[in-house]
């Protein structure tokens, strides 16, 4: 029997994401990464490093998260853009191709481990990771929005994505795509023409999402107001049937928690009508002083209660975890939600 599609499972109730990988991949392998001067923190690359040198090490956390509760596991391809790979990693044209196989690959793995080891496994699914322009730069320019970029903006931007775009939505174990900690207005309307051009010109189209990374409540990164990107987004989707068809959310990620609602609340209210995803920081910030990474905490009750809240007043259908998350925060989503739709 084949699965729900993720648009049918989504209108069910709303799907739990998985959280950190990097966090859980230098906590779970800490030792092991040391010993092999893994470095993921101070690589350019991120996550994408261990993909290529020890991707097994990714399955495990991928199954992790699914054992803990979560629909969706996202491929730790983030920082694995075309430009990022041949850059930082040397790779060819074909050699990148294999890097995207091998992460949907090991999500695959986890999943079907994952089945075999439950008597009435739920459905999973697989999210194509497609991380910002600023995430290539690695100069904190995804938590500012300043990407400096010449006369045309947005055609620079469809092409520095059109690499990984194109690989998900050809390959048929990926469900779904998510474009994740967008801090530049100009990067998310590429993103809307990229995808556009690309279901046009002769493939399949596949859901997608669009997440934010917010400098306050009312502004994104790069200080366009919330007002402005969602009244875009609404624009554009009048004017483009398919592109409405395909994209199941737009929101926030990589935020601080304590913001979290604010931000979502301030999406929200721009329309009410539309599907969010939110999945925020717990444990972990980035200080743009010092371009490291500073760590906070937050408690579990104040978790599941953001959770409750997202739930119940705003309009999310999709949540997880960013920075510093791991199993614990996904299993406390997984039971809040289970909760309230068992009532």
């Amino acid at each position: 029997m084949s699965k729900p599609s993720f648009q049918e499972q989504l209108a069910i109730k709303p799907l739990v994401l998985d959280g950190a990988l990097g966090t859980q991949l230098e906590q779970k392998f800490k030792d092991q990464l040391i010993d092999e001067d893994l470095n993921i923190q101070h690589h350019p690359l991120w996550s994408a490093l261990i993909l290529l040198k020890k991707p097994q090490l990714i399955q495990e956390i991928h199954y992790d998260y699914l054992n803990s509760g979560a629909d969706i596991i996202t491929t730790a391809t983030y920082q694995a853009s075309t430009l990022g790979l041949q850059k930082h990693a040397s790779l060819s044209t074909e050699e990148i191709r294999k890097c995207y196989e091998k992460a949907v690959d090991v999500g695959e793995s986890a999943q079907k481990t994952f089945a075999t080891q439950n008597v009435a496994p739920r459905p999973t699914y697989i999210c194509g990771s497609v991380g910002p322009y600023g995430g290539f730069l690695a100069n904190g320019a995804e938590y500012t929005g300043e990407y400096n970029l010449g006369d045309s903006p947005i055609d620079d931007l469809k092409e520095f994505h059109r690499g990984i775009v194109e690989y998900f939505l050809n390959d048929p174990r990926v469900d779904l795509l998510a474009f994740e900690t967008i801090p530049n207005f100009n990067e998310a309307i590429a993103i809307l023409k990229l995808m556009t051009d690309l279901f046009s010109s002769g493939y399949k189209p596949k859901p997608f999402y669009l997440s934010f990374n917010f400098k306050d409540k009312e502004h994104i990164c790069d200080g366009t107001t919330v007002v402005q990107v969602v009244d875009s987004i609404q624009s554009y989707l009048d004017d483009h049937k398919i592109i409405k068809d395909n994209l199941v959310a737009y929101g926030a990620n990589c935020i601080q928690f304590d913001q979290s609602r604010d931000i979502i609340a301030s999406i929200n209210n721009c329309n009410t009508s539309y599907p969010l995803v939110v999945y925020p920081n717990a444990g972990l910030e980035y200080d743009l002083k010092t371009s490291s990474y500073v760590t906070t905490g937050v408690q579990r009750d104040a978790w599941k209660a953001n959770c409750t809240q997202w739930i119940k007043t705003n309009n999310v259908k999709i949540m997880g975890g960013c920075c510093g998350t791991g199993p614990s925060e996904i299993t406390a989503i997984r039971e809040c939600i289970d909760s309230i739709y068992s009532n």
